[in-house]
């Protein structure tokens, strides 16, 4: 079975390491700066964790290991590429982040055959400080081998024993044949709420106030249209009824992109609503709203 290697010490991350060590699981855990050895998990029913970390360097993985990137977009290039001459061939990599373009940078750095699994979690978690996460939400997690990568009987078996590593560590998973419509379902619900959160300093389900519907249906629109484009099919509808739903779901919760505006940290906007202005120039979609959303968080985060 396969040893997990999450690299990172985001709150995703941390909580896939301490359910590895709730169910008495192997992991271990690589932060991205030396100066941290712990960090303290508060899990969703009060109980107290204490996760460790190990070396930062990288140690070389084999076919029964895998590496979990739960990281941002942004980070993912250098990370992958510190970590590529300790790799195996036959190594495992899962992308488990916000926004697209993760894949892309895998396959460039990583090449066309290696195995990588790409995964969108709904899990909710917050960094209390700088040695504490809170998990504040019960979700799940859909995990699928990369779509470029042939469905023979090697990549599936490895699929399907990572997300039965996972279902272990974390539940619950799912596995999904067609993970690139969840992943731009997911994307769609981040073009809406993240950026609005953000721009507006307000949890998600302030959203749902009659003052933010056309401009949630508008990106809605845009998002649709540039899916559809690429031959994702995802209705302009189908999205909007989406989006409320997830604002409503967890509307007392703040977007991912607002606490990095609050945190002064760098956003994840060219992945979300950047990737969408990025496809769009390339088919000739105009997308006004998107394009208005980066530069308006940029700004923000400037």
């Amino acid at each position: 079975m396969y040893h997990l290697h999450i690299l990172g010490s985001g709150a995703i991350g941390s909580l896939l390491a301490a359910g590895a060590q709730r169910n008495g699981l192997g992991y271990s855990m690589y932060p991205r700066t030396t100066k941290q050895c712990s960090l303290n998990i508060t899990w969703i029913n009060g109980e107290q964790l204490t996760i460790t970390h190990h070396n930062a360097a990288p140690s070389f993985l084999t076919e029964t290991d895998v590496l979990v990137l739960p990281l941002k977009v942004y980070q993912l290039s250098e990370a992958l590429a510190a970590w590529k001459p300790y790799l195996s061939p036959a190594t495992p990599v899962v992308l488990l982040h916000n926004g697209m373009g993760g894949l892309e940078q895998a396959r460039d750095i990583l090449g066309d055959t290696h195995p990588i699994i790409l995964a969108t979690t709904s899990h909710g978690a917050y960094k209390a400080d700088s040695a504490s996460i809170v998990y504040t939400g019960i979700g799940s997690t859909m995990m699928g081998l990369a779509p470029h990568l042939p469905t023979n009987c090697v990549y599936e078996a490895i699929q399907k024993s990572i997300v039965e590593r996972f279902e272990k560590a974390f539940p619950p998973v799912q596995q999904i044949d067609d993970i690139q419509s969840a992943l731009w379902k997911k994307l769609a619900v981040n073009v809406a709420i993240n950026p609005l959160t953000a721009i507006h300093d307000c949890n998600n389900g302030h959203l749902l106030q009659p003052e933010f519907t056309e401009t949630i249906e508008g990106l809605c629109d845009e998002t649709s249209q540039v899916a559809r484009a690429y031959g994702i099919n995802l209705t302009k509808e189908a999205l909007i009824t989406l989006v409320r739903q997830v604002a409503r779901q967890t509307a007392n919760n703040f977007s991912s992109m607002h606490q990095d505006v609050a945190n002064e940290r760098r956003t994840e906007i060219d992945a979300i609503n950047g990737y969408i202005v990025s496809l769009a120039g390339k088919k000739g979609i105009d997308v006004p709203l998107n394009t208005l959303m980066v530069e308006k968080v940029k700004i923000l985060a400037s």
